[in-house]
């Protein structure tokens, strides 16, 4: 890793961490010599491997994409990388708040999100995403997986969002939120083309006509795709 971090116009990196134990150092290491000129980060870990020892990234980092989870909200998202496009994350026992949505929206050429939360305790609350013009002002491709379903859309939010990708439990998030109506405020979205759904817990045709609903009356009407894991 030394030697890698000498190269420096190096700029796609891509490794794979196959143990669990005793690697979390060298990996530690690893993100520490990443030389700046890296524009795509790519790591492939074992099951529930913690990503928290990631402190950084480099400046011009374009695209990272990681398996592991992450214990807290990274730290290192901010404005400053200016360059993210392509971001792709695992939070483990992370309740996603305001603050961390307030952080990614300022990113000013993201294009691509995927969170996926894994939640012990149902305890994610509802997440309201205002319209604000400098507000994730390239975000073409959403993609969220949590057991809640917890987003909901102000008129104009995300105004170039084409393709919404939502895996949750539609039962648990009809309970918890004590609404069956689930308005998530597609029809706000005014780019909206396509719309995919994966429910995780099992069939719940109350909550698919309702979703079908909402997407038949949004203006663009986007396709929808409905499936069950």
């Amino acid at each position: 890793m030394t030697e890698i971090g000498k190269l420096r116009e190096l700029k796609i990196l891509k490794f794979v961490i196959h143990a669990e134990a005793d690697s979390k150092e060298w990996v530690r290491t690893c993100l520490q010599m990443c030389p700046s000129s890296l524009e795509v980060l790519e790591v492939t870990t074992p099951a529930c491997y913690p990503m928290d020892v990631m402190a950084h990234a480099p400046p011009g980092l374009q695209t990272f994409m990681c398996n592991g989870h992450f214990e807290a909200f990274p730290r290192w998202i901010d404005p400053s990388l200016s360059y993210l496009t392509v971001l792709s994350i695992r939070l483990w026992s992370v309740r996603v708040q305001p603050k961390h949505f307030d952080k990614l929206a300022e990113l000013p050429s993201l294009r691509f999100l995927r969170i996926c939360t894994l939640l012990q305790q149902p305890e994610q609350e509802k997440l309201v995403i205002h319209n604000s013009p400098s507000a994730f002002p390239c975000l073409t491709d959403l993609r969220i997986s949590c057991s809640l379903m917890f987003l909901k859309f102000q008129p104009g939010a995300m105004r170039k969002l084409q393709i919404l990708c939502l895996r949750f439990d539609l039962t648990k998030t009809n309970e918890h939120f004590q609404t069956n109506n689930f308005d998530y405020g597609f029809e706000n979205l005014p780019s909206l083309q396509h719309v995919v759904i994966k429910s995780l817990g099992g069939k719940n045709p109350e909550a698919q006509d309702a979703i079908r609903k909402t997407i038949n009356d949004h203006p663009n009407r986007p396709s929808l795709d409905f499936s069950y894991a």
